[in-house]
């Protein structure tokens, strides 16, 4: 055996995900909101996970802020469970039916 084959030996694969950090959200327009608009700074910096340590998905949505003192902020405000079929939202269900199906619906 040689040197190159001892060290592949030595790697291990691992399922690990690149999460985003973010601030903790705006305390006074949390309260003002009545804990409905989470909004957060993206801190660009990041984290390496695995996998089976996460608990749930989030999505970060960019918006813009205006504060009652008129200034303006680019932000990010927290969505929970962003993947309930939402692609799905808005298009009615025949795009998926083949030609054919269609034309029978409207005999």
């Amino acid at each position: 055996m040689d040197a190159a084959e001892d060290a592949d030996e030595g790697w291990r694969f691992e399922d690990v995900a690149l999460v985003c950090i973010y601030s903790l959200p705006d305390d006074p327009l949390l309260k003002i909101s009545s804990h409905t608009l989470a909004s957060s700074n993206f801190s660009a910096e990041f984290v390496v996970v695995r996998v089976k340590s996460i608990k749930s998905v989030v999505g970060m949505i960019p918006h813009r802020l205006t504060r009652p003192s008129g200034a303006v902020e680019d932000r990010f405000f927290l969505m929970e469970k962003p993947g309930l079929d939402i692609s799905q939202l808005g298009i009615p269900y025949s795009v998926y039916q083949e030609e054919e199906e269609q034309d029978l619906d409207t005999e």
